[in-house]
């Protein structure tokens, strides 16, 4: 098993506990999507939710919460959008439709992680991606 440590990914348990969230290393191994949790010398294998496996994109918001590509946020108390990756680089897509890089948002702004779109797409007023 072939597992690339360089990237952090969560997805959506796929047992008996309902929307468990698992973090560690992802991989595809034919039609099963597998979260790799590491217990020190050992990995424990946790199947997922096809559609629910995003990338850690290396920040954390203001609380400390790793963010997510397709997490919710909330800039500043004002206002929400979603992280999506476009062109090769992460940005904040608000419900005005507007795209801000986040490097620049996490830089200059409170960025908090309020959900992700997996589980609340409702939450961005209808906005589709």
């Amino acid at each position: 098993m072939n597992v690339d440590k360089n990237y952090i990914y969560k997805g959506v348990f796929k047992g008996k506990a309902c929307n468990q969230w698992v973090e560690g290393y992802f991989i595809k191994k034919g039609e099963r999507y597998i979260i790799l949790r590491n217990a020190g010398e050992h990995f424990i294998v946790a199947d997922v939710v096809k559609d629910s496996v995003f990338q850690y994109i290396f920040l954390d918001d203001i609380d400390g919460n790793k963010i997510f590509d397709h997490d919710i946020v909330k800039i500043d108390d004002n206002e929400i959008g979603i992280v999506l990756y476009d062109d090769g680089a992460y940005y904040v897509f608000t419900t005005d439709e507007v795209m801000i890089p986040i490097c620049e948002l996490h830089t200059h702004k409170q960025l908090e992680v309020i959900g992700t779109y997996y589980e609340k797409p409702d939450w961005l007023g209808g906005f589709k991606i």
